[in-house]
């Protein structure tokens, strides 16, 4: 027996009856997951973005960041390594060891524990060591991203960003420009959000042209109807 929220209302799943495939937008979607590009999915609010991901790429398959007006894309990329269980690297620390010997010369018995039964003329061996720890960072923002870019190649995994428009004009434009650099490293992000412009990242960074494919959802009266008929 179908139940009424399986039809009508917004589901944080993928539809079960009324899943619409609009202008072969699934086919689309999983020709561009095997492509060398980055895949931006934009549109108006509740036209159905998320669903066509979930549907074309399982949850398994992803790492979901979700984005608030407060991330900046350290968040982002702090949320990647936390999903992968990596440690960030900028937080390492190195511990180092010194040891080594020193003779000591006995001029009688003395309060030190070490020479208190030592006999004046004699001489003991004691050895010392030293222990310390460093930090060991990245040096540069471009070392980090080698560092993201190789554990989500290892994970086998691709990084999804949702409600980009959620960040700030500025982290979107940084944003834009590593993104260059992970196409560069065959790192390829999924990046949904709402907005009506279209190539939108490559207004923020030119050298994305090329690189990044867009698919903007519609609703058209044809898919519509469709849906009606479905539910």
């Amino acid at each position: 027996m179908v139940s009424l929220k399986e039809v009508f209302g917004i589901s944080a799943s993928v539809p079960t009856y009324t899943y619409v495939d609009r202008q072969g937008l699934d086919g689309k979607f999983r020709y561009l997951l095997e492509s060398d590009r980055h895949i931006v999915i934009y549109g108006s609010s509740k036209q159905g973005k998320t669903s066509l991901r979930r549907k074309q790429l399982p949850e398994s398959q992803s790492i979901i960041v979700p984005c608030n007006p407060d991330f900046t894309i350290e968040s982002i990329y702090n949320e990647i390594r936390r999903q992968l269980g990596a440690r960030d690297p900028l937080e390492h620390t190195a511990t180092r060891t010194i040891e080594g010997s020193t003779q000591v010369e006995a001029k009688g018995k003395v309060g030190i524990p070490l020479l208190s039964q030592a006999e004046a003329g004699g001489s003991l061996d004691a050895s010392i060591s030293h222990e310390w720890e460093t930090k060991v960072g990245l040096s540069s923002n471009s070392d980090s991203l080698v560092y993201l870019s190789d554990i989500i190649k290892a994970s086998g995994k691709r990084v999804v960003i949702e409600d980009f428009h959620y960040l700030s004009e500025d982290e979107r434009r940084r944003l834009a420009f590593d993104m260059k650099a992970f196409w560069d490293m065959s790192v390829f992000l999924i990046v949904i959000g709402v907005w009506a412009e279209h190539n939108l990242l490559t207004l923020y960074n030119n050298d994305l042209d090329g690189r990044v494919e867009e698919i903007d959802i519609q609703w058209n009266k044809d898919d519509l109807a469709l849906v009606v008929k479905r539910g």
